[in-house]
């Protein structure tokens, strides 16, 4: 009876054993899942920050198509005229599409001296190479 028992005590040992490695392999694992989860949000946003970067860009190349050669026309007008495409692909992002986010990406060129030219009253038109800057 004493070997019995002795021999249940080291079964039991050995279960408890085998019990705390597989406790501490899964506090391992999800310390790792915590690391990858964490690093896949960092990584998420930077995609965002990709695809908007992207879009901004399109947005901005449409505002060049829209705009006519010589004559300045109003943000309104220029909102209006974008492509529907990139309309409905700006829904899908963080920040919202209005006619001041537009007004906005415009005044960032204008600032710039890239691409476009404020007459004033929320009129845009192309920079000439008479403006000086980056002309379309």
């Amino acid at each position: 009876m004493a070997g019995a028992i002795a021999a249940e005590r080291e079964l039991r040992h050995e279960a408890l054993g085998m019990v705390d490695l597989r406790d501490a392999e899964i506090e391992m694992l999800r310390a790792e899942i915590a690391r990858l989860l964490a690093e896949l949000g960092v990584e998420r946003k930077q995609a965002a920050k990709v695809r908007a970067l992207k879009l901004w860009r399109r947005v901005i190349r449409d505002i060049q198509e829209v705009l006519p050669e010589r004559e300045a026309l109003h943000v309104n007008n220029i909102t209006v005229r974008i492509g529907a495409d990139l309309v409905e692909e700006a829904g899908k992002h963080k920040q919202e599409w209005s006619v001041d986010t537009v007004r906005g990406a415009i005044d960032e060129r204008v600032y710039r001296r890239r691409l476009f030219v404020s007459e004033g009253g929320g009129r845009y038109r192309r920079r000439r190479p008479e403006d000086g800057g980056v002309a379309a």
